[in-house]
């Protein structure tokens, strides 16, 4: 099966765009049917390319020939047995979906998960090529609101301002139109294209700008205190003029920034003690922009949390992290693990520590205790710090980056410990489990892995006999929501797993969290 992702800037030309949506990203995913029937499932993390659920619109589904999609549907599709799964009788080349769940949601009193199935009846042995885009709402930010104020302005003494504004909107330039006073034209006050007047600008960050507007003959400087020396340039055409006014008014062009404050000035025609001008301020009010909800986003590229900081130069002293819980044990994707922090499962009780508390690691140390032990497995430490650059899945797998981690062999109940070592210190972490080999699927009995203790930069000891393993029936049975905070089956005290494994499991399967795409 190949797997690949193009941008949307590079296949936009061959893919229209809805005008009342924008493609972002696209994907596809390319496979044969060698039988009557093949399904290949998809990652809700692979066709979301990173776009927050709630900006989706719809998904649109391609190919040269007909398939099958299926995918659980924010309403039930079954009234009899509450299923949400929907999936068309009939193959299509082209199927538009927009009631697609992308998010895990409560319909009915159950929570549903997101889930994607592409399916080709074919059995010809041929590559088919199934392309998705994403296509979202416009979420463009509402327009800046016009606001306009209206000022006469008078002479006076040359140093005191006559009108003072605060720029309101999120603007670059204030555009300010001028008008003679039609007082002053009827009094014969004698206004001529050398009347001068001036605008200080004082920004928010302490600085003042000085600029000239009038008459188009002024080819002067304003000295703003009186020193002899000009605090502008001279007049008319500089960079310091920010527009000429005539006898049928003009419009001024003021450089500034939002929350500046500008006085305006009347220079001349001080024996004229009447308003000289009316000035129409145009500004607008700060756009009003979306708040990003707060959701578990894209591993790939994940956002910097408020509050992050760069990453420690030094590692930390050694220190325990709190945990709320000894976590639970699951099973996910078809083996058994348990979360320590595992936000996208959109259940609290797989996130029992705080992420920031991991900031200044480049040693992470579990200690936990097995009970109800079945089969001998492996068990390690799966993890991605917060900037994704030191990751650790699986000894072999190709996402490990800047981690080390050797998994510890689990032989019986028992207490044990397992480290991973970092090449970076870091910031605190995105994701954090213990993880194992051990295959399990709904209904099977599963040890319960109880969390004991997570410690930073130093490795977890023992005490003597305390990391013994305990053959099987040794030990004392686990009461029935012990450790583990997790539903048992007594009277074996064995986990409940949450993953079904058939197809119409894909409806309410658990999602788990991919620490990076790849091509597969």
């Amino acid at each position: 099966m190949k797997f690949t992702k193009t941008l949307a800037s590079v296949c936009a030309a061959a893919i229209a765009v809805s005008s009342l949506a924008v493609s972002a990203f696209a994907g596809s995913i390319t496979f044969s049917d060698t039988a009557w029937w093949t399904q290949k499932d998809l990652k809700i993390e692979d066709i979301l390319e990173g776009n927050k659920p709630e900006d989706v619109e719809s998904i649109t589904f391609t190919s040269d020939t007909t398939f099958l999609i299926g995918y659980n549907s924010t309403k039930v599709t079954d009234e009899k047995t509450g299923s949400t799964w929907k999936q068309d009788a009939t193959a299509a080349d082209t199927y538009t979906v927009s009631d697609a769940v992308l998010a895990p949601q409560e319909i009915e009193g159950k929570t549903v998960n997101p889930a994607f199935s592409v399916m080709l009846s074919k059995g010809d042995g041929v590559d088919y090529t199934i392309n998705w885009k994403v296509n979202l709402k416009n979420n463009d930010p509402a327009k800046p609101k016009p606001v306009q104020t209206k000022a006469d302005i008078s002479f006076t003494d040359g140093k005191t301002p006559s009108y003072t504004y605060t720029v309101k909107g999120d603007i670059d330039t204030l555009k300010v139109d001028v008008a003679l006073s039609a007082d002053a034209v009827a009094a014969g006050a004698g206004w001529n294209d050398y009347c001068s007047a001036g605008v200080a600008v004082k920004n928010p960050d302490g600085t003042v700008k000085y600029y000239q507007w009038g008459g188009a003959s002024i080819a002067w400087a304003w000295d703003v205190n009186g020193d002899g020396v000009g605090d502008t340039k001279d007049g008319v055409g500089t960079e310091t003029w920010v527009g000429t006014v005539g006898a049928d008014g003009g419009q001024l062009s003021i450089p500034v920034v939002k929350g500046a404050v500008v006085d305006f000035y009347c220079l001349s025609w001080d024996t004229y003690n009447g308003v000289q001008y009316t000035l129409t301020i145009n500004d607008e009010e700060a756009a009003v922009k979306p708040v990003d909800p707060v959701d578990p986003v894209d591993p790939v590229d994940p956002p910097v949390d408020p509050g992050k900081t760069e990453d420690p130069a030094e590692p930390v002293a050694p220190a325990d992290v709190k945990i709320a819980n000894s976590g639970r044990t699951v099973i996910d994707k078809g083996l058994v693990r348990t979360n320590i922090i595992n936000e996208w499962t959109g259940d609290n009780a797989d996130v029992i520590a705080d992420k920031a508390a991991f900031a200044g690691a480049n040693k992470i140390s579990v200690k936990f205790t097995v009970t109800n032990f079945t089969t001998p497995f492996k068990a390690w430490i799966a993890m991605a710090d917060s900037k994704w650059e030191c990751q650790f899945q699986g000894e072999g797998d190709t996402v490990n980056a800047n981690a080390k981690c050797t998994p510890v062999e689990v032989t019986g109940n028992g207490t044990y410990v397992v480290t991973i070592d970092l090449d970076k210190v870091i910031d605190g972490v995105a994701f954090i489990a213990v993880c194992t080999d051990l295959k399990a699927a709904d209904g099977d009995a599963i040890p319960t892995i109880a969390i004991d203790q997570v410690r930073i930069n130093e490795e977890i000891t023992v005490k003597p006999g305390e990391s013994d393993p305990v053959k099987p029936g040794e030990s004392d049975p686990v009461k029935p929501g012990d450790c583990s905070g997790e539903p048992v089956n007594p009277p074996t005290g064995a986990a409940v797993a949450v993953i079904p494994a058939a197809l119409a499991a894909a409806a309410v399967a658990t999602t788990g969290i991919v620490l990076k795409k790849r091509s597969k």
